[in-house]
């Protein structure tokens, strides 16, 4: 957020969005200010009001950003591409709890060649034909589908290999380079931390 300046008008909102749903963490901890999600974190005041989870966070700062779609329709399929992921992603950590070595090594391989592929292909036939998940600009569908498939993961390979899953994909892949191009600067420079 450094350089807000530099990034073009058009897509501060989708910056803002991006550091929101990546940087959870605040002062509200260190304050014992955290009553709103039962005294952990992330917690976002707004207007004085604290809220609390990070989906439900998100998606209030989505809204407000005019990232949840133009009608009442596409931000309820903005949504459902949010909680589709959700189950991916716990899908994912599922198959990585709890286990080493050749078990880990076999359940990951299960999720990246069998389910992911699978359920990628369920999910494009869900998504507009426009370049973006749903409707004609970034969404939060796109950032959550770019959060998952190109930067969801600490190991390198799990990414490569997310990004072959979505290979015969066309508008996921395109969802998620779209998401790539506009937040571009921002990932080079972003800051380095354990989120």
């Amino acid at each position: 957020m450094k350089n807000l300046s530099l990034i073009p008008r058009r897509y501060w909102r989708f910056y803002i969005l991006l550091f929101c749903t990546i940087f959870h963490y605040s002062i509200f901890q260190a304050r014992g200010e955290h009553d709103a999600n039962l005294g952990s974190v992330p917690i976002l005041v707004y207007n004085g009001v604290a809220i609390g989870q990070s989906k439900a966070i998100e998606r209030f700062v989505a809204k407000r950003l005019g990232l949840f779609g133009s009608n009442e329709i596409e931000e309820a399929r903005i949504d459902c591409i949010g909680e589709h992921m959700r189950d991916v992603k716990q899908k994912y950590s599922d198959a990585i709890r709890k286990k080493s070595g050749d078990e880990l090594q076999e359940s990951k391989n299960d999720f990246f060649l069998n389910y992911l592929p699978a359920v990628s292909k369920k999910i494009e036939k869900y998504l507009d034909p426009y370049g973006f998940a749903i409707g004609r600009q970034i969404s939060y569908a796109d950032v959550v589908l770019h959060q998952f498939y190109r930067d969801g993961f600490n190991d390198e390979q799990d990414e490569v290999k997310s990004l072959n899953a979505v290979a015969d994909c066309p508008k996921i892949k395109s969802s998620i380079d779209k998401v790539a191009v506009a937040a571009k600067d921002w990932f080079e420079n972003r800051p380095i931390t354990s989120m």
